[in-house]
């Protein structure tokens, strides 16, 4: 009797596990903006809608943080090689 409490147990716990993994995964991510996005090229036009939506998209090499210095993003370092040449090392996540 107690092994058939126990078995039941465990698989209303794993029917409990798999419909609860179900009912959380969302299908769509809604943002607001003030104006339309016209390009997801970061390189096209530099508009505060299209530089919002990017920012939700890619990361930079390099941040700044709130005392204006520059903080690591994908780059973990960086040094000048030439007066127009910068090498970066960057992490694998």
């Amino acid at each position: 009797m107690l092994r058939l409490l126990l078995r039941s147990l465990v698989h209303l716990l794993a029917t409990l596990c798999l419909c609860g993994a179900v009912a959380v995964q969302a299908t769509e991510l809604r943002i607001g903006l003030a104006a339309d996005v016209t390009s997801l090229d970061p390189h096209h036009i530099n508009l505060g809608s299209n530089t919002s939506v990017l920012w939700h998209l890619y990361d930079a090499l390099t941040n700044v943080d709130a005392d204006a210095r520059l903080v690591p993003g994908l780059a973990l370092s960086w040094q000048a090689v030439a007066p127009t040449t910068w090498e970066s090392s960057c992490g694998l996540a």
